[in-house]
């Protein structure tokens, strides 16, 4: 991992090395493989809270946009599909002053869209990422290896290529176990592509 979980660093250090807009809330460098969220704590201005939910483990964010209905572009767009660009998302958490503590690696596990308002007070709808920690995704997946160790090749493909984030309609707690499952069959596809060798 680049940086040191619960390490405090100035955001312009951040920059300096990686690149990337140093004003936005989500930040993605042209040169690295990266994505950087900055999460401020002032969104309760804009309707809505970003955090960690105590209930399922989840860090909930809001997408970038103050003005009018939130879309997938930009920073939006990179969240979307940060798994199969294969770029990684660092979270950092305000403390004022340029100083921002790293608070883990994440992986995207859904989102839904909700209503809040923007600056102007006006009703929109609002993006709304659910992020879980790598490792714990990584962990819990080995929990499906029996499950996906005897299955076929094409069987692996369709699951590794499942996108459990678009599904609508889902519960986070299917969505969390699909990424398992996908993170585990993605690791046999290769292994059954590699004919046992890798």
């Amino acid at each position: 991992m680049l940086f040191e979980k619960n390490k405090v660093y100035r955001r312009s250090f951040i920059h300096d090395q990686y690149g990337g807009s140093r004003q936005r809330g989500i930040s993605t460098p042209n040169k690295h493989k990266l994505i950087f969220i900055f999460d401020s704590g002032m969104d309760q201005e804009f309707g809505y809270k970003n955090g960690w939910s105590e209930e399922d483990g989840l860090f909930y964010y809001s997408g970038e946009g103050q003005e009018g209905n939130q879309t997938f572009s930009f920073g939006n767009k990179a969240l979307l599909h940060h798994i199969e660009n294969g770029e990684d998302v660092y979270l950092f958490e305000s403390l004022g002053k340029g100083n921002y503590r790293f608070v883990d690696q994440l992986v995207l596990i859904g989102y839904d869209i909700q209503f809040g308002i923007d600056k102007h007070q006006n009703q929109r709808e609002v993006i709304v990422f659910a992020f879980e920690p790598l490792h714990v995704v990584q962990e819990e997946s080995h929990e499906y290896a029996t499950t996906m160790r005897y299955k076929s090749i094409v069987e692996l493909e369709r699951i590794a290529n499942r996108d459990p984030k678009r599904a609508t309609g889902l519960s986070m707690s299917i969505r969390k176990r699909q990424v398992r499952e996908q993170t585990a069959a993605l690791y046999y596809y290769v292994l059954a592509r590699a004919n046992n060798h890798c």
